[in-house]
């Protein structure tokens, strides 16, 4: 089975001095994935504030760009008994001036391990993919990207070694966010994608990809993670 993207729970956008509270899919079921992403705009003030996961949520990376940070958590057992669940993310630090919001996502055919972690940051008016390398035919390769202001960004061309597509994206309030997905049939790379947001702009993206559930008595490797910063 191939991991794909399911949906997303109900985001979270609030002040930068107010807890995260996004919501779980309506529908969760045992063995699914759940990634909890979250970004603020760019402010000196919120990049030193700390965040407190809920029981249960582990911090897999953090990237900062000038004063705009993307957190990435993953739920350490989905039992399916988190079905339109809130969990919340205390907050410390944050100021009323910035804005930060959050989302859960839902993979299913995984096994919820994040292989090959890969990150670029800058502050233009071009945000790139973060080159994902996969070991293992049918994992998903997944790129998180925020952008610290509200502008418009499409889906990321140019990429080579397979296809990215724009799954999710909201607008509504900095920092806009994107989740793009790659169904890797085959072992490979796929890197060089781009999008331009018509304006500089602080932004980070965030790659993994996603490993296939193992088959009964197989074992999946994991990759060192390793990064690319981009200033």
């Amino acid at each position: 089975m191939a991991v794909v993207y399911a949906d997303s729970g109900t985001v979270s956008d609030v002040a930068g001095d107010v807890s995260l509270a996004p919501t779980a899919s309506a529908t969760v079921n045992a063995g699914d994935i759940l990634l909890c992403v979250i970004g603020h705009n760019n402010n000196a003030t919120q990049v030193t504030a700390t965040y407190t996961p809920p029981s249960g949520w582990t911090l897999a990376n953090a990237v900062t760009s000038a004063n705009t940070r993307e957190f990435v958590y993953k739920k350490d057992t989905v039992d399916g008994a988190e079905d339109g669940d809130t969990f919340t993310w205390t907050v410390s630090g944050g100021t009323s001036a910035a804005s930060h919001n959050a989302f859960i996502h839902r993979f299913t055919g995984g096994q919820g391990s994040l292989k090959a972690f890969n990150s670029e940051v800058a502050a233009t008016a071009t945000p790139l993919d973060a080159g994902v390398t996969t070991t293992v035919a049918a994992d998903l390769a997944v790129n998180f990207e925020i952008q610290s202001a509200q502008v418009l960004g499409a889906e990321f061309t140019g990429e080579t070694g397979g296809n990215w597509t724009l799954v999710h994206t909201y607008t509504v309030g900095p920092p806009r966010m994107m989740l793009h997905t790659a169904p890797m049939a085959s072992v490979g790379t796929i890197d060089g994608g781009s999008t331009t947001i018509g304006a500089a702009t602080a932004w980070v993206s965030i790659g993994y990809a996603i490993a296939v559930a193992a088959a009964a008595g197989s074992v999946v490797p994991v990759l060192q993670a390793h990064r690319r910063r981009r200033i």
